[in-house]
């Protein structure tokens, strides 16, 4: 290539490049400032040029502890002096979102790079820490059962109710003591609240047995427990039973085999 050429080339290059910077776009958004709960967030937009241009751009919105939502690019045919507009929805302010703040943008990703953003927050109630604390969760019968509780916030209104295995239910006081007369499984639910925070819903499984049996933690329910026992040992003596027969069926076969073989070798030396 000659040096007219390279010229002309470095001409047109920097032509196309002048055409393209000098094109204009623009970017328009609209957000609220903040959102509460079950109000919908989203925003709109608009997108313009003073030249016809095939643009390449993404809409988004980030927050840091709700859900994600993908996004995706789109290509949008702009006419010179066109003002293209549209409106992006992201989700509804449910109860479990934490406060937060979050950005929400529109990006050109071609011809040209081009970004504009916004912040907003979302003004809903913060949770605490809440749990309920027991010793164990399987008691004997007539035994004193201390309840209390953690909590991330001092002094939160507490009401618990306490419903027995033949299905009543009482209120109960947190922190307290119970002595259970009735055998069975028996659940707690707790509320705990506290101004300016979210309610907080806590569910409880205890257990209480006669005196003398076995107690195991963790089960949620002492009858289901030891019919699951009483199966695993069934199992186990079937497995056993069956192990046996196979092994019989295999002596008696070694047996009748090793019985032969002399009455063979007779054969072959009277033959």
């Amino acid at each position: 290539m000659n040096k007219m050429n390279k010229i002309m080339l470095l001409v047109i290059i920097s032509l196309l490049l002048c055409n393209l910077t000098s094109a204009s776009l623009n970017i328009g958004m609209n957000i609220k400032d903040s959102f509460d709960l079950n109000e919908k967030i989203s925003f709109s937009y608009t997108v313009s040029s003073d030249e016809n241009l095939v643009v390449r751009y993404v809409k988004q919105i980030i927050c840091p502890d709700a859900p994600p939502i993908s996004a995706e690019s789109e290509e949008l045919n702009l006419s010179r002096g066109e003002n293209y507009s549209g409106i992006y929805d992201y989700l509804t302010i449910y109860d479990s979102i934490e406060p937060q703040t979050c950005t929400a943008y529109v990006e050109i990703l071609s011809p040209v790079q081009q970004k504009v953003e916004k912040t907003f927050t979302i003004d809903t109630l913060p949770s605490f820490s809440f749990d309920l604390e027991m010793e164990k969760s399987i008691f004997i019968l007539g035994e004193t059962i201390d309840l209390n509780y953690t909590s991330e916030v001092e002094n939160p209104l507490i009401t618990a109710t306490l419903t027995s295995p033949s299905g009543k239910s009482k209120d109960i006081e947190i922190p307290s003591t119970l002595e259970l007369e009735e055998i069975g499984t028996y659940g707690i639910d707790v509320q705990a609240s506290k101004e300016g925070y979210k309610t907080i819903q806590v569910s409880r499984q205890i257990g209480v047995i006669e005196g003398g049996a076995e107690i195991v933690e963790g089960a949620p329910s002492v009858a289901k427990e030891r019919a699951e026992e009483d199966s695993s040992n069934i199992l186990l003596w079937i497995l056993g039973i069956i192990v046996l027969v196979v092994l019989v069926i295999i002596l008696v076969i070694i047996f009748l085999k090793r019985r032969r073989e002399p009455g063979i070798e007779e054969m072959k030396v009277q033959n």
